[in-house]
């Protein structure tokens, strides 16, 4: 019995694992949490596999459903450790990344925000936790409009962008996004490109 809940937590962790890309945006503060609770469960599998892989050897390898319960664990195990994130990179089905932009704050703080094919936009910050905003676009001339958003509310997110020259010395900057929440806002939220094949 106790084997069998072993088979079915392992399983679960496997699950979660490869598909932190749908879930990992939405814990905002609950990312150091959930992932700390993700390393004991690994930690914890680890040492199951080598309590089941010591029996069975004492037990000459005879046992086959201690063996059966040994080679998931060590699957489980060996396949996380080589792809943290999940054997699929789920966001290639997403559609190519037309622009992506990123800006570094204080405590390495990081936001990337990309426009992606399908007039589809995603915007991921990572600092103290990850929170995900999705949402679509539309080009008009040189402004860039954001609408459908996803998460949060529409209201309290960006209504639109516009990409200027850049300012920056680094070698890899291609421009500025610039982000502003409505008409009123002169000074906007200014992100630095790394890529851009818009037409």
């Amino acid at each position: 019995m106790k084997e069998y809940r072993l088979l079915i937590t392992a399983l679960i962790f496997f699950v979660l694992i490869n598909t932190t890309h749908y879930w990992s945006g939405m814990l905002g503060f609950w990312t150091f949490p959930v992932t700390l609770i993700l390393i004991i469960l690994y930690l914890f599998l680890f040492v199951k596999f080598f309590y089941h892989l010591t029996q069975l050897f004492k037990e000459r390898f005879k046992n086959g459903f201690r063996m059966l319960v040994t080679i998931i664990l060590g699957v489980v195990l060996v396949v996380t450790f080589l792809y943290p994130g999940g054997v699929v990179d789920f966001e290639k089905y997403e559609g190519k990344d037309l622009l992506i932009a990123q800006h570094e704050g204080a405590a390495n703080c990081m936001t990337t925000f990309k426009l992606k094919e399908g007039n589809k936009f995603v915007e991921r910050s990572v600092c103290f936790g990850i929170h995900e905003v999705k949402g679509h676009y539309k080009i008009k001339r040189d402004t860039i409009f954001f609408d459908r958003i996803d998460f949060p509310r529409s209201g309290d997110y960006y209504s639109f962008a516009v990409i200027k020259q850049s300012d920056s010395t680094e070698l890899n900057a291609l421009g500025n996004l610039v982000r502003f929440k409505d008409y009123k806002d002169t000074v906007g939220r200014k992100l630095t490109i790394i890529k851009n094949i818009l037409k």
